[in-house]
């Protein structure tokens, strides 16, 4: 690898992590609470320990907030279709 490559790649990589540091912090202080409501009331603790996870995935943490129509985010998993169709034909 050229020195120019290196280079470009660590600028890349430097970039993705701090502004996955930069959205870790504000996911963690504000976001948390409407895509999870489990988190609210969650102690400094537990959202510490939510910061290094959310500064590598924060792309998909940022795709999933912003294309929930209301800031939570609906599941959509075969288990949870299978139910509301269930219920859907319940007297």
């Amino acid at each position: 690898m050229s020195p120019d490559t290196a280079a470009l790649v660590s600028a890349a990589l430097l970039a993705y992590l701090a502004i996955g540091v930069a959205f870790s912090v504000l996911f963690v202080a504000f976001v948390i609470d409407r895509i999870d409501p489990a988190a609210r009331g969650a102690s400094l603790g537990v959202r510490l320990l939510l910061v290094p996870g959310a500064v590598l995935v924060w792309p998909l943490l940022v795709w999933r907030w912003m294309r929930s129509p209301n800031g939570i985010p609906a599941e959509r998993t075969p288990h949870k279709q299978r139910a509301a169709a269930i219920q859907d034909h319940t007297p």
